[in-house]
């Protein structure tokens, strides 16, 4: 019975350990830490459990704070989120904080401010709460954009996740004025305008930014450094400044210090509004836009300087302006004046014209035609901008071009044989290798592209010559458009890229011949004058079949062999198979008496060189009765009789035929007829 007592009470023991260790692992456990706090060496364990939740006479409040530093200074001064909790709830930290959930549940969530703010992230106050108030452009920066830990799901060791910034402008913000106006900000910048805005500044009275310079960036006139620096003019700004501290004079003072009284200020420096030019050169047309320096040099006999006293006669257009023409055309056109004296260039310029090259100028056609290219039918209606798109479409010149450069653009020389240089070649470059090179009226004629002169005898001259029925056919059916461009150069000339091959390839299979003579593809057979004519021979169907047609054979049309043999089956296109054997084709006139196991073989006796009746039988060779004095002269016809094989059906015997004389003789006496 001891024993029995010892047993049971050991099974109890042990079913007590089961006990107490299922409930420490799963119900008592509190849980893996949350990934922040579980990789802290001294938070792990037994001591770990005390440094969170605090020892005698220590509050968990208290022990979170020996490492949350920062919550204890907001509690100490009642600030922020923490400082302005309920004391119950701020001595708390579990009712808005929960760890032990491992990764689970974050220990910063919308549940933390709810409980801590009675509000969510989205509608927490920043302004009341934390004494920052998010205006302007600030209001509409996400959390994470100035709190770059907001969302991490765990932090490492000393990170933050919303405390420890700054509320200072130049923490965020580079101070690109380095202190000289102070920490506020936005006392000139504002929040509601990008920072580069500088809406609440106002210049000094001393120097009011109007009209141009108000369009100005302050870079434009305080470098980042040095004596006009920001930094430098601040608070010791003095008289208002002269143009030449900003402005370099290109006159070299000649006109005094009072720049504005040509220049003004509501229009750029280089613009001389209430300036005149002497009336012996009225500045109109394309000169009213010019700057000064574009006609008067810095120095010299044309400076400003020197010309302000007095003035120099009218100009000629060629003592400022090159000439990009030829001396033929200018000579040309200079004859054609009626004024000798008058420049050629007014001939077809305007003094009032905007520029030399827009707009076009008007020509008459003898001025053209000295261009080079007489303006003749169809071009003789053509407005000029249809020639010369450029000019039409007002094309954007590269200034740094030359003068030629410029003038080929908008008028490039061309020769009236040249149609490429104003006419789209729509065959796009097919022909410029070709021994026309590109030249349409090659192809067609100066005055009209259609329709084009290419002949029968032009044809001749490509790989693909027009004979028999293709000198019939249009042009569109062979050269057609493949991506909106008709092809010409490169069209395949194979019969099978125009013409269906009713044949599906039989003639093109393994074993057929490539050339026949000099021909290839569909020419080997047919002709060019009509695709149903055949050029065949007996000789060629023993090339392709190496079966000889010979005698009646060679005369026979290919539908007396290749038939169609099954219901819309066109064995002649196909070329399907034909008989060889005579039987299945000719019908056996001797109703199988020759046949051989079900064959009968008529070349036994007869030859396709000449007529079927023409028999080689040899009666003495090839049968089994051989014919003696008395039987060899006898027609065939007295031995081998019709005999009728089937009701109106005769045929002649020849097997099976009796040998014996008694098979064709009566032994009897011949009867005597009465008198």
């Amino acid at each position: 019975m001891s024993k029995i007592h010892i047993l049971l009470g050991l099974v109890t023991l042990l079913g007590v350990a089961i006990v107490v260790w299922w409930e420490w692992n799963q119900r008592t456990s509190p849980g893996p830490l949350h990934p922040s706090h579980i990789q802290l060496v001294r938070l792990q364990g037994t001591a770990g459990c005390k440094a969170c939740h605090g020892e005698q006479n220590v509050q968990m409040a208290g022990a979170c704070e020996v490492c949350h530093q920062d919550i204890k200074r907001q509690r100490d001064q009642v600030v922020g989120v923490h400082g302005l909790l309920k004391r119950t709830q701020a001595e708390n930290c579990a009712s808005c904080h929960t760890d032990h959930t491992g990764s689970k549940v974050p220990l910063v969530s919308d549940r933390s401010f709810l409980a801590a703010v009675a509000t969510d992230l989205k509608s927490f106050n920043h302004s009341s709460t934390m004494k920052f108030a998010l205006t302007g452009r600030h209001a509409a920066l996400k959390c994470v954009q100035c709190h770059l830990n907001a969302n991490a799901p765990s932090l490492a060791e000393g990170q933050k996740r919303f405390l420890g910034l700054s509320q200072a402008c130049a923490t965020c913000h580079k101070d690109i004025h380095e202190g000289s106006f102070g920490q506020n900000c936005d006392a000139c910048h504002g929040q509601k305008q990008a920072f580069k805005k500088i809406d609440g500044f106002v210049h000094t009275k001393l120097f009011p930014l109007i009209d141009v310079h108000a369009k100005s960036k302050c870079a434009d006139c305080h470098q980042k450094s040095g004596p006009t620096s920001v930094k430098a003019s601040f608070g010791v700004m003095g008289a208002v400044r002269a143009c030449v501290e900003c402005h370099k004079d290109p006159h070299e003072g000649a006109y005094g210090l009072d720049c504005a009284s040509c220049h003004g200020t509501t229009t750029p420096f280089k613009v001389v509004p209430t300036f005149k030019h002497t009336a012996a050169f009225p500045l109109i047309g394309g000169h009213s836009n010019l700057a000064c320096i574009k006609c008067h040099e810095k120095n010299g006999p044309n400076s400003v300087v020197s010309l302000k006293e007095s003035n120099k006669a009218v100009r000629g257009c060629a003592e400022c302006h090159a000439t990009p023409h030829r001396p033929a055309m200018v000579t040309a056109i200079a004859k054609s004046l009626p004024n000798k004296k008058q420049e050629a260039c007014t001939a077809c310029h305007q003094q009032s014209d905007a520029s030399f090259l827009f707009p076009v100028v008007t020509m008459t056609a003898r001025q053209h035609e000295a261009t080079g290219f007489p303006l003749d039918k169809p071009h003789d209606k053509i407005d000029c901008a249809a020639c010369h798109a450029a000019i039409g479409k007002r094309k954007k010149l590269d200034p740094g071009a030359g003068l030629g450069d410029r003038f080929t653009a908008l008028y490039p020389g061309r020769v009236p044989d040249d149609c490429a240089k104003c006419h789209a070649d729509v065959h796009r470059g097919q022909f410029d290798a070709g021994a026309s090179h590109g030249r349409c009226v090659v192809c067609h004629s100066a005055t009209t592209f259609k329709p084009n002169n290419f002949d029968f005898t032009m044809h001749k001259q490509t790989k693909f010559p027009l004979d028999g029925a293709h000198q019939a056919v249009a042009c569109v059916n062979c050269h057609k458009a493949e991506k909106e461009v008709v092809k010409f150069v490169g069209t395949v000339s194979a019969c099978a890229s125009c013409h269906a091959d009713v044949h599906h390839g039989a003639f093109d299979a393994p074993g057929r011949p490539k050339t026949v003579g000099d021909k290839v593809g569909c020419a080997r057979c047919h002709s060019a004058d009509s695709f149903s004519k055949i050029t065949w021979t007996a000789k060629d169907h023993d090339v392709w079949t190496s079966y000889k047609l010979v005698g009646r054979h060679a005369m026979a049309s290919c539908v007396d062999c290749h038939k169609r043999n099954a219901p819309g089956k066109d064995v002649v296109r196909t070329l399907g198979f034909a008989p060889k054997s005579c039987n299945e084709c000719h019908v056996d006139p001797h109703a199988g008496q020759f046949a051989k196991d079900k064959v009968t073989d008529c070349a036994r006796c007869h030859s396709d060189a000449g007529l079927f009746k023409e028999t080689t039988f040899d009666h003495q060779r090839d049968s089994a009765f051989k014919l003696d004095k008395q039987h060899v002269n006898l027609a065939c016809a007295a031995c081998h009789r019709e005999v009728e094989v089937a009701p109106k059906v005769k045929v002649v015997r020849y097997l099976p035929l009796g040998k014996q004389c008694q098979d064709c003789h009566d032994p009897r006496p011949a009867k005597k007829e009465s008198p």
